[in-house]
């Protein structure tokens, strides 16, 4: 589809703006669609940095956002099997907890983990991410 309607419609056909578009004809002007659960997760800097600080993903991966972006994306679709919920419904959150919370990432944990109402499902490890510097994580579950 991304392809298909390009020409019509350049400045919605990008691979973030579309699901984004089509989520909010969806929801805010209430167009029922099929199979909006088929709609990829628009991944950038922000979902894939909230992805692996959550531990979604969690072990090495180096190179740029590109080579993470389908992986990210299955993660969130397997996560809302067997549920009422669809991938693109976790964009708002998880790019406000990486805005916002998970960006502030040193050594080896984030440094407003004691004021976050979720930390208790952060991982520890190296986690950076940028559009520039591409993705370095190597991140691990802590065992209690």
């Amino acid at each position: 589809m991304r392809f298909n309607y390009k020409g019509h419609f350049p400045y919605l056909s990008g691979e973030k703006i579309l699901p984004l578009w089509i989520f909010f004809v969806h929801e805010l002007a209430g167009v029922k669609m099929k199979n909006i659960d088929k709609v990829p997760i628009p991944v950038d800097v922000h979902i894939a940095r909230a992805t692996f600080a959550t531990g979604c993903l969690t072990g090495n991966y180096k190179g740029n956002i590109y080579e993470v972006r389908e992986v990210i994306d299955d993660v969130w679709r397997k996560a809302c099997i067997g549920t009422k919920y669809y991938r693109l419904q976790f964009d708002f959150p998880l790019w406000n907890l990486s805005k916002y919370g998970c960006s502030y990432r040193t050594d080896n944990s984030c440094i407003k983990r004691s004021a976050c109402p979720i930390s208790e499902f952060c991982v520890k490890g190296k986690i950076l991410v940028s559009q520039n510097k591409g993705v370095e994580v190597n991140t691990y579950i802590e065992e209690n």
